[in-house]
């Protein structure tokens, strides 16, 4: 599943390199095996502090400027037009962190995370609770008068629909989008994605204007209009 969601990251336009950042124990050497295999860098560091994991990432490839892009293991479907739009965005508005994971109405598993290198580092300073090390970017976020927070938001709430893997049915879902004769590995587009969610999953009536993709991008009660 890995190997299969890098492949949709590459995908992406927008960023100058890749990197899986994992941890130090046994269980995940297995993973880092694969990525050898494939020729994918990856950086290893602390399991429970996943944001000092992310800052000494940072030190170790020479970075204090411009943005990284968080994306999770879990999310195998994630979506390149998404966050294609979010890089957009994120570099015309100068934001220190961008995503469609604060405001709930994407389906679960297309979620993404734009995030200022400066800002993050300047994490170092700030008084962070295990939820905060564990997470990542919530200090960020629960902090926002002290930083420019945007979101990216479906104008159509989508955000009942599961397309994260965290449960066996989840990757059987997963299994079935892929495998349907429709999907288009090549195709980028959040609607491309939502039409064989729909054709796989009978749970929900189609409805083509669902489909249609139509956002906001919300900073703190301001709408820019899309």
């Amino acid at each position: 599943m890995i190997v299969f969601q890098i492949k949709r990251i590459l995908e992406i336009k927008g960023f100058a390199r890749f990197c899986v950042l994992t941890s130090q124990q046994g269980s995940d050497d297995e993973l880092c095996d694969i990525l050898n295999q494939f020729k994918v860098d990856y950086f290893r560091a602390d399991l429970e502090d996943v944001n000092l994991r992310f800052r000494k990432a940072l030190y170790a490839f020479g970075a204090n400027s411009g943005y990284f892009i968080r994306l999770t293991a879990d999310c195998p479907l994630i979506c390149p037009e998404l966050i294609e739009i979010g890089i957009q965005k994120t570099l015309s508005g100068s934001y220190d962190y961008f995503s469609n994971t604060v405001v709930r109405s994407f389906p679960d598993g297309l979620d993404f995370e734009i995030v200022s290198v400066e800002s993050f580092l300047e994490l170092a300073n700030k008084e962070l609770d295990s939820y905060d090390r564990e997470h990542v970017t919530p200090f960020i976020y629960r902090n926002a008068p002290e930083y420019k927070i945007g979101q990216l938001v479906s104008k159509v709430d989508l955000s009942k629909l599961r397309l994260t893997v965290d449960y066996p049915e989840d990757l059987e879902l997963i299994r079935e989008i892929v495998e349907s004769d429709s999907f288009n590995p090549v195709n980028k587009s959040y609607s491309h994605l939502l039409e064989l969610y729909f054709q796989v999953n009978k749970h929900f009536e189609w409805d083509s204007k669902t489909s249609a993709f139509r956002y906001d991008v919300q900073r703190i009660g301001v709408v820019d209009e899309n």
